[in-house]
This record gives C-alpha cells, sequence and structure tokens, in this order.
C-alpha cells in the first residue's frame, strides 16, 4: 500500500486496485524491492565518487592502501548490484576506463583524472593481490 501512496495513489484507488482479482501482491512488492535496489547502488556510487574526488584531493597516489582499498570497494560494489565482476574483469574495466570516452565520462564529470585515478588504482590494487603474503 505504501508503493501506491508513494507514487500518488488515492486510498480508494488502492482499495479498487487490491480488490481487484487480477491484482498480483508479489508485483509492487518485487519493483519497489528493485527501486530501493537501485537507489541503494546509486547511493553507494556516489560515496565511491566522493571519497575518489577527497583522496584525489589530498594528492594520495593511486597505488596508496586507502585508494586501492577504495578501487576493490567499487569492484565489489559492482559484483553486488550489477554483475559478476572477479578481479580480472575489474581490470578489464578499468582499461576501459581510459581507453572508451563512454566509460571516461561518468568518471570525468565527478572531477577531471578521476578515469586514469581509477584505472592506476585498479591495477595498483590488482598487483597488490599478485605479491605473495609476508611470512
Amino acid at each position: 500500500m505504501l508503493f501506491f501512496k508513494e507514487f500518488g495513489f488515492g486510498l480508494e484507488d488502492i482499495k479498487r486496485q487490491m480488490h481487484d482479482p487480477l491484482f498480483d501482491r508479489r508485483e509492487p512488492l518485487l519493483l519497489q524491492h528493485r527501486m530501493l535496489a537501485d537507489k541503494a547502488a546509486q547511493l553507494e556510487s556516489q560515496q565511491i565518487g566522493s571519497r575518489t574526488a577527497a583522496l584525489m584531493d589530498a594528492g594520495l597516489a593511486a597505488d596508496d592502501p586507502r585508494a586501492t582499498d577504495l578501487a576493490e570497494r567499487a569492484g565489489l560494489q559492482i559484483d553486488t548490484w550489477f554483475y559478476p565482476c572477479p578481479h580480472e574483469m575489474h581490470v578489464n574495466l578499468a582499461e576501459m576506463y581510459i581507453a572508451d570516452p563512454r566509460f571516461t565520462a561518468p568518471y570525468e564529470k565527478i572531477r577531471e583524472g578521476m578515469a586514469r585515478c581509477w584505472h592506476d588504482a585498479t591495477l595498483a590494487a590488482a598487483r597488490g593481490r599478485e605479491r605473495p603474503a609476508v611470512p
């Protein structure tokens, strides 16, 4: 019911809809779930972008642990909300951040140089994973 109210339906409209024998009660719940998941993904993306811009403003190198941790978090965010993104795929995406203007543009809108920063931090994170553990 809250789903319908959120979209401006009146109580009588909601009541009529819910008493319709063809009404599937799961459908609005699934739609609301998708909308909330989309919003969560969007908020997480904005937070990662803001944190990246702050790290860039602070002059941190791409191989600084804070930058590589954030790059790892971005890969996990893709994996969680959009599609499977193992480390190898994330490295391939990082290459596209600088090679393909369609991938570069969204990052450059947040802050100039961010696509290169993401590329470099993602590759630095990948190199860090390749190092053997120190006993």
